[in-house]
């Protein structure tokens, strides 16, 4: 096998395995974490027309941030309804 190729395959692979890396943190910052939940809650302090209310998400807000569910067949039907 030339040189080229592997340097082909090499770049090919790298930029698979960049791309997963990336789609892996992406799912991960989607998880309900309670951690983050709490640190949230407790760094957010409510002035002027902020309120505390501002860091808690709708039902259509949370639909939208899990894009797994928004996929399904049970997520069709709320897409429906929003």
């Amino acid at each position: 096998m030339k040189i080229t190729h592997i340097k082909k395959l090499l770049i090919v692979f790298g930029f698979l395995l960049a791309t997963s890396l990336i789609q892996n943190a992406a799912v991960a910052q989607q998880k309900n974490d309670p951690k983050f939940n709490k640190m949230m809650a407790d760094s957010f302090r409510a002035e002027g027309i902020a309120g505390l209310d501002r860091i808690q998400q709708d039902e259509t807000q949370k639909f939208c941030s899990d894009p797994v569910f928004a996929n399904s067949k049970q997520g069709e039907k709320m897409r429906d309804k929003i």
